[in-house]
Protein backbone atom coordinates (compact mmCIF):
# COMPACT_ATOMS: atom_id res chain seq x y z
CA UNK A 1 0.00 0.00 0.00
CA UNK A 2 2.81 2.75 0.70
CA UNK A 3 4.21 1.85 -2.93
CA UNK A 4 1.03 2.55 -4.42
CA UNK A 5 0.32 5.65 -2.11
CA UNK A 6 3.87 7.02 -3.14
CA UNK A 7 3.48 6.37 -6.79
CA UNK A 8 0.03 6.70 -7.41
CA UNK A 9 -0.12 10.65 -7.38
CA UNK A 10 2.61 10.79 -10.24
CA UNK A 11 0.56 8.10 -12.56
CA UNK A 12 -2.92 10.43 -12.02
CA UNK A 13 -0.64 13.46 -13.04
CA UNK A 14 0.48 12.08 -16.32
CA UNK A 15 -3.08 11.19 -17.53
CA UNK A 16 -4.49 14.31 -16.39
CA UNK A 17 -1.78 16.54 -17.85
CA UNK A 18 -3.63 15.44 -21.30
CA UNK A 19 -6.15 17.46 -20.75
CA UNK A 20 -4.35 19.98 -17.74
CA UNK A 21 -0.49 20.89 -18.77
CA UNK A 22 -0.49 23.21 -15.79
CA UNK A 23 -2.17 20.54 -13.18
CA UNK A 24 0.60 19.95 -10.29
CA UNK A 25 0.16 17.81 -7.00
CA UNK A 26 -1.57 20.18 -4.51
CA UNK A 27 -4.72 20.09 -7.09
CA UNK A 28 -5.36 16.74 -6.61
CA UNK A 29 -7.05 15.11 -2.74
CA UNK A 30 -6.32 11.46 -2.23
CA UNK A 31 -9.24 9.92 -0.21
CA UNK A 32 -7.52 7.05 1.01
CA UNK A 33 -9.22 6.32 3.97
CA UNK A 34 -12.65 6.27 2.49
CA UNK A 35 -11.14 4.23 -0.41
CA UNK A 36 -10.03 2.09 2.42
CA UNK A 37 -12.92 1.79 4.15
CA UNK A 38 -14.98 0.50 0.61
CA UNK A 39 -12.74 -2.19 0.42
CA UNK A 40 -12.79 -3.42 3.98
CA UNK A 41 -16.96 -2.73 3.92
CA UNK A 42 -17.46 -4.73 0.34
CA UNK A 43 -20.20 -6.82 0.41
CA UNK A 44 -21.55 -9.64 -2.26
CA UNK A 45 -24.63 -8.38 -4.77
CA UNK A 46 -26.84 -10.33 -7.61
CA UNK A 47 -24.62 -8.24 -10.17
CA UNK A 48 -24.87 -9.09 -13.76
CA UNK A 49 -22.81 -8.80 -16.74
CA UNK A 50 -19.71 -7.10 -14.06
CA UNK A 51 -17.88 -7.99 -11.22
CA UNK A 52 -17.96 -5.23 -9.59
CA UNK A 53 -19.53 -1.86 -8.73
CA UNK A 54 -19.06 1.38 -6.73
CA UNK A 55 -20.45 4.56 -5.62
CA UNK A 56 -18.61 6.82 -3.04
CA UNK A 57 -20.01 5.42 -0.40
CA UNK A 58 -19.44 1.31 -0.71
CA UNK A 59 -18.30 -1.34 -3.32
CA UNK A 60 -20.58 -4.57 -4.53
CA UNK A 61 -19.06 -7.69 -6.16
CA UNK A 62 -20.90 -10.02 -8.02
CA UNK A 63 -21.76 -13.21 -6.08
CA UNK A 64 -20.61 -15.40 -8.78
CA UNK A 65 -17.04 -13.64 -8.83
CA UNK A 66 -14.26 -15.68 -9.53
CA UNK A 67 -11.76 -15.68 -6.27
CA UNK A 68 -8.84 -14.88 -8.93
CA UNK A 69 -10.71 -11.62 -9.81
CA UNK A 70 -12.00 -10.73 -6.28
CA UNK A 71 -8.37 -8.61 -5.37
CA UNK A 72 -8.08 -7.12 -8.72
CA UNK A 73 -11.91 -6.13 -8.69
CA UNK A 74 -11.73 -5.03 -5.28
CA UNK A 75 -8.37 -2.44 -6.06
CA UNK A 76 -10.36 -1.51 -9.50
CA UNK A 77 -12.75 -0.19 -7.68
CA UNK A 78 -11.54 1.06 -4.85
CA UNK A 79 -9.48 3.24 -6.87
CA UNK A 80 -13.16 5.22 -8.46
CA UNK A 81 -13.57 7.79 -6.03
CA UNK A 82 -10.18 8.02 -4.77
CA UNK A 83 -9.09 11.12 -6.01
CA UNK A 84 -10.57 14.40 -6.64
CA UNK A 85 -9.25 17.29 -8.58
CA UNK A 86 -9.57 21.24 -7.92
CA UNK A 87 -11.83 22.61 -9.80
CA UNK A 88 -13.60 25.57 -8.40
CA UNK A 89 -17.09 25.95 -9.21
CA UNK A 90 -20.28 27.83 -7.36
CA UNK A 91 -21.38 24.16 -5.98
CA UNK A 92 -17.32 23.03 -4.48
CA UNK A 93 -14.15 22.94 -5.11
CA UNK A 94 -13.03 19.51 -5.55
CA UNK A 95 -14.85 17.14 -8.25
CA UNK A 96 -14.77 13.15 -8.77
CA UNK A 97 -12.39 12.47 -12.36
CA UNK A 98 -14.65 11.13 -15.28
CA UNK A 99 -14.79 7.55 -15.11
CA UNK A 100 -12.28 7.56 -18.16
CA UNK A 101 -9.14 9.05 -16.85
CA UNK A 102 -9.85 6.80 -13.75
CA UNK A 103 -9.66 3.74 -16.44
CA UNK A 104 -6.46 5.40 -18.28
CA UNK A 105 -4.34 5.60 -14.57
CA UNK A 106 -5.77 2.26 -13.49
CA UNK A 107 -4.25 0.57 -17.00
CA UNK A 108 -1.01 2.50 -16.59
CA UNK A 109 -0.71 0.93 -12.66
CA UNK A 110 -1.27 -2.58 -13.98
CA UNK A 111 -3.61 -3.49 -16.84
CA UNK A 112 -5.04 -6.19 -15.01
CA UNK A 113 -7.20 -3.78 -13.14
CA UNK A 114 -8.45 -3.36 -16.35
CA UNK A 115 -8.74 -6.84 -18.08
CA UNK A 116 -9.53 -9.20 -16.19
CA UNK A 117 -9.93 -12.70 -16.95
Amino acid sequence: MSYFRATAPDVFLTVLRRRAPDICRRDLLFRWEAAVRRVEQAEFAPLENMWGQTDDRRIQLADNIPVRCMLPTLLHEAMHFLVYQRRVTRSSVWKELGADEEHDVMERIDDRLIFMY
